[in-house]
């Protein structure tokens, strides 16, 4: 074997194995949505039935190189062999009508080969046709259409092409190719190497999301502040969604502005419960993307109750009791309001309610004092001891003192004491001792 022969048997083996062993990347180009958009599937034919594609009225699919009848020379289709001819009939222009799959959104290109005939009755040497695209197959149903013609160099072929972005919620849309040319006989546009495109885009998807702090902490509601999101792309939803497990199943949102950072709301929730929550994000892509998970408890709203409400108007000082080196009794024209009161005179002694108290509770002891000689005391006393005194002013004042429990409750001595070393001389009206729970008690 000579070695130019051998040179050559050398570089088809090489060129041989590049294309046996190098991976097929498709395009773009490739990706077309139209089935038999080179009309190569059915031979020559007129018909009504062509693979892939609704016809009305006359269709001819010619193969080339023809002469068709003497009119122009066609020594090539534009793709392949074959291609179309939408005839006009008599006021029955043909049309070929094809649907296709379609994501709502996206861009596609449409691309199509037209030519002209050398005559046509009253439009010599034109080819004329409408293309829609809609939701329908028919005209009335389309939400784009454009007329496309050809006059010059007839038997020539001449691409177009045009955009189409797919309205919402159309995720089957319709293309029709409509022939415009009037009354003749088996003459009309030639169409070929028909393409539908679409050129998916690259969606960036790759939010970063930080949840915020939870702040202003009611018994009912929280805000969660300063929730952050890093993202290249577009946001269609953003919030925050809580759960009573750390798992956030169950869980509820609390939607937020889209701009960051952002601020939720939650609300309603239970007094004294444990809220886990975590930020969160919609991207345009439809994927979501969450921030860490966080926790707060809700706060116990105060529960307040009235133990005793007294303003002896009953004549008694029921349930305080008398004790010391003191006399009482109940005056009238001495009160606060010119009513009712309790007198006590004396020293070392005086009034003392002994009460059982819970635990975790805020005792309130309030009461109108007025002394005329000396001084006296109103307090409460356990463990330790709290009181305010009042001095000889021969007037009313409003004094309060208040007594915390602890967590075993026990017994608390409500008092309107007369010191020792004095003849005192003191009132007492409009007693009210409350209960306020510090927080959320469960009792059994």
């Amino acid at each position: 074997m000579s070695k130019k022969y051998l040179s050559l048997l050398l570089t088809l083996v090489l060129m041989l194995s590049f294309f046996a062993f190098s991976p097929a990347v498709a395009s773009a180009e490739s990706q077309n949505l139209i089935v038999n958009g080179s009309f190569e599937l059915n031979g020559s034919v007129t018909s009504a039935s062509v693979t892939g594609w609704t016809v009305t009225n006359l269709l001819e699919i010619n193969a080339a190189p023809t002469s068709l009848g003497g009119d122009t020379y066609f020594a090539a289709a534009a793709h392949g062999r074959y291609f179309a001819e939408l005839n006009s009939i008599y006021g029955k222009p043909a049309t070929i009508t094809q649907k296709f799959n379609t994501t709502p959104g996206t861009e596609l290109t449409v691309k199509f080969a037209l030519s002209n005939r050398n005559s046509y009755c009253g439009q010599t040497g034109a080819s004329d046709l409408t293309v829609s695209l809609g939701n329908g197959a028919t005209v009335g149903r389309s939400n784009y259409s454009a007329r496309f013609t050809k006059s010059t160099n007839p038997g020539c072929w001449a691409y177009n092409s045009f955009k189409y972005v797919v309205p919402a919620c159309q995720t089957t849309t319709f293309i029709t190719f409509s022939s415009n040319n009037g009354n003749c006989t088996s003459l009309g546009n030639d169409i070929d190497d028909v393409s539908v495109v679409s050129t998916t885009p690259v969606v960036v998807c790759d939010a970063v999301v930080t949840t915020g702090n939870a702040t202003e902490i009611t018994a009912s509601s929280a805000k969660i502040v300063n929730n952050t999101y890093v993202y290249g792309g577009q946001i269609i939803e953003a919030g925050v969604r809580y759960s009573l497990s750390s798992t956030m199943s169950n869980s509820v949102t609390a939607p937020a502005s889209l701009s960051s950072p952002f601020t939720a709301t939650l609300s309603p929730l239970k007094a004294s419960t444990t809220y886990y929550y975590q930020a969160y994000v919609r991207q345009a892509c439809g994927k979501y993307a969450y921030g860490q998970v966080k926790y707060f408890t809700t706060t116990c709203p105060p529960v307040t109750t009235t133990i005793l409400s007294k303003d002896f108007e009953d004549c008694t000082y029921a349930p305080f009791a008398r004790w010391g080196n003191v006399s009482a009794s109940i005056v009238s024209g001495m009160g606060v309001n010119g009513s009712r009161a309790a007198k006590l005179c004396g020293s070392t002694g005086g009034f003392e309610y002994v009460l059982a108290v819970k635990p975790n509770t805020t005792y309130t002891f309030s009461a109108y004092c007025r002394v005329d000689c000396g001084q006296a005391r109103l307090g409460i006393k356990n463990s330790h001891e709290v009181y305010e005194t009042v001095y000889a002013d021969c007037k009313y004042s409003k004094k309060t003192v208040s007594y915390t429990t602890g967590a075993t409750g026990g017994t608390l001595v409500f008092y309107y004491y007369l010191p020792a070393g004095c003849s005192n001389i003191a009132y007492l009206d409009n007693v009210l001792i409350t209960a306020t729970q510090s927080n959320c008690i469960v009792e059994n």
